[in-house]
């Protein structure tokens, strides 16, 4: 039977790793965390999971490809600030003072924040991402859209209504092209480019979509064709929400049509990535609805069959 000299021998071995170290810490009540895409994931398509201009957070922080985007931050603290030196001692003083809390948000916080040298360099480098978005929010958003006002986005920002041109021309001038703004939104919704908390997603899930059998009877398009089911377009803006009705002759199946991009692949993925993730409460709404489409097309007949509006 083990003594107590026994019990503080384990217990120091277990000190000497930080998995051990942290084997007693709870965090109070359930929070979602921002973990790395899981390996299995990352390896099935790596590149739509990397950040290609902007790194936000600590996951791909210091990447040499990423510096430019990383020297416009200082521009976007100074536009958010208006250039007020005391007002971005405030902003840093304030995330300082929680960054016990913002670090929580972040799985294994030893390994994480490993390459920063203290609490002081992480920060700084929030509120410097924390910039970037803001200027992006205000600027581009409202460039893409001119009926955007910046009383809509609800965010006071001193040069937002007087100088978008020119905000807009540093991000061309500074970043490159102005597709660095497609970048840019493609990078903001990488799971590993997330700050502070996630909420769960909860879209709504029909049984069609969530049931286990539905992976082993769904069939393509075209085979449902055949067998007498009818595809009818949904008013749904939820892509999942898809029903299934029945009538004295013949079913019909209601999807939204979407329109792809080259972000659909990138958003659909990482959202994937978050569903599969450890401490993640939330269905495997993105995964269950990636299987049923896949299932529905298969072949080059079921692609032209999507296409032609004629069957809708």
């Amino acid at each position: 039977m083990a003594d107590q000299q026994d019990i503080e021998e384990f217990n120091q071995l277990l000190a000497q790793t930080p998995a051990g170290r942290n084997r007693h810490v709870r965090i109070p009540g359930w929070r979602p965390q921002i973990h790395r895409v899981p390996k299995e994931v990352r390896s099935q398509n790596e590149h739509v999971f990397e950040p290609v201009m902007v790194s936000l957070g600590p996951y791909h922080h210091g990447k040499p490809d990423l510096s430019r985007a990383e020297r416009f931050k200082y521009i976007c603290l100074d536009s958010c600030s208006g250039g007020d030196e005391q007002r971005k001692a405030e902003l840093y003083k304030l995330i300082l003072k929680n960054i016990a809390e913002i670090k929580r948000c972040y799985a294994d916080q030893d390994e994480t924040f490993a390459t920063f040298a203290d609490d002081r360099a992480v920060a700084l480098m929030m509120l410097l991402d924390a910039c970037f978005i803001l200027n992006f929010m205000v600027n581009c958003l409202i460039w893409l859209d001119p009926n955007v006002s910046t009383e809509q986005i609800n965010i006071d920002i001193p040069d937002a209504n007087n100088n978008n041109d020119n905000n807009i021309k540093d991000w061309v001038d500074f970043l490159g092209l102005a597709s660095s703004i497609q970048y840019a939104t493609r990078d903001i919704i990488l799971l590993e480019n997330q700050e502070d908390n996630i909420a769960p997603i909860r879209p709504p899930l029909t049984p069609l979509v969530y049931s286990p059998q539905a992976f082993y009877t769904n069939r393509s398009v075209t085979s449902l064709k055949a067998k007498g089911i009818l595809f009818r377009k949904s008013d749904a803006q939820c892509p999942t929400d898809i029903k299934f009705s029945t009538g004295y002759i013949r079913g019909h199946l209601h999807i939204s049509i979407r329109l792809a991009s080259p972000l659909t692949p990138v958003a659909y993925s990482n959202l994937i990535a978050y569903e599969v993730s450890p401490s993640t409460r939330t269905e495997h709404v993105m995964l269950c609805y990636a299987n049923l489409m896949k299932s529905l097309i298969q072949t080059a007949e079921d692609v032209k069959f999507c296409k032609n509006r004629a069957y809708w």
